[in-house]
């Protein structure tokens, strides 16, 4: 078989796949973050309610092009009963590259039991997440050495065949979630079987396990009973994936329907090297809530592909039957 005359391309189809997509708003991303928080949604008026959440990320972008790196989500989940649990569902889509080249389709079931202990309101939830993970690259946007002409350029066609060019894996995940109704500490596992995404036949690429924690909670400022309630937000998340990982943190204020937050992105495998700043903003009213996140990339990546957006829409939706569950509520968010 003839080399590729970007062989290391080749070798980076089978390695980027291996870090996983991270929104920056991991709470408007509840069921793919962790699966423990399916059906962990309340109404306006505190009532347990079914969620339609979406999100839109353009990552790394540039005034040349806002969606090289852009990423699509949308989910479901609601309470069934206080005896069966919860369930859910999503869809995440992934475009990598010029024209999309490398793209990622990914839809998953997820299921959510609580149990309530202790006697200040303390619930323990547990996750499963089952889905289908399918990823590929186009093959048209590949350059091998029998098309190239080194007088003109790139000519004609090749003859060159890649093992595959979309390969399709099962995909398990995993988590917790410990919470009252100020404060949240939850933990997932993704990739539990370490999926095998092999575009050349004969490497060994495992979509590796991620693993991240989570936290964050209210801090109430003032009552809305004596007035205007006002209420501080901290956050963080730290991810785990072989050699990646990251920690995200932040605090957020929620004055009314409006809520404003700063937070801050590190690389933790190079103590030297920031990741970005983050400036979110979002109004929640009634049951719709919108949300925009802006990330100033901060490491020496800035000056080819300087910030990132990320869009979010979230609906509830309150039950009309006359059941009235048992309501478990999380920290507002």
């Amino acid at each position: 078989m003839k080399k590729l005359v970007f062989a290391m391309s080749a070798l980076f189809l089978n390695a980027v796949q291996s870090q996983d997509l991270v929104f920056g708003q991991y709470m408007g991303s509840a069921i793919y973050t962790n699966p423990s928080l399916t059906g962990s949604a309340t109404d306006k008026n505190g009532n347990q309610g079914a969620r339609i959440s979406t999100l839109y990320r353009t990552q790394w972008a540039t005034s040349v092009s806002m969606n090289n790196f852009a990423s699509n989500y949308i989910s479901y989940d609601q309470k069934v009963s206080d005896g069966f649990g919860n369930i859910g569902m999503y869809v995440v889509s992934d475009r990598a590259g010029a024209a999309g080249s490398f793209a990622t389709t990914q839809a998953n079931l997820t299921y959510a039991y609580q149990t309530p202990f202790g006697n200040k309101g303390w619930v323990g939830r547990y996750g499963l997440s089952l889905g289908y993970k399918s990823q590929g690259v186009d093959i048209s946007k590949l350059r091998f050495e029998d098309q190239i002409d080194y007088r003109v350029g790139v000519v004609g066609g090749t003859s060159e065949i890649l093992n595959s060019n979309r390969v399709s894996k099962a995909d398990v995940n995993v988590g917790f979630t410990v919470h009252n109704k100020l404060f949240y500490l939850g933990g997932a596992m993704h990739n539990v079987t370490k999926p095998n995404f092999d575009y050349l036949g004969a490497v060994d690429n495992y979509n590796e396990r991620r693993i991240s924690v989570q936290t964050g909670g209210n801090i109430v400022l003032k009552d809305g009973s004596n007035g205007a309630p006002m209420v501080l937000m901290p956050y963080g998340t730290y991810i785990k994936q072989k050699e990646f990982s990251q920690l995200n943190c932040g605090l957020g204020m929620k004055y009314y329907e409006f809520y404003i937050g700063g937070g801050y992105r590190k690389s933790m495998m190079n103590y030297k090297n920031a990741d970005a700043a983050i400036l979110s903003i979002g109004i929640a009213k009634d049951y719709l809530r919108l949300s925009y996140s802006y990330e100033k990339v901060l490491s020496s990546i800035r000056y080819h592909a300087p910030m990132t957006h990320e869009f979010g829409l979230q609906y509830t939706l309150t039950s009309k039957s006359k059941r009235y569950y048992k309501v478990f509520a999380l920290p507002r968010v």
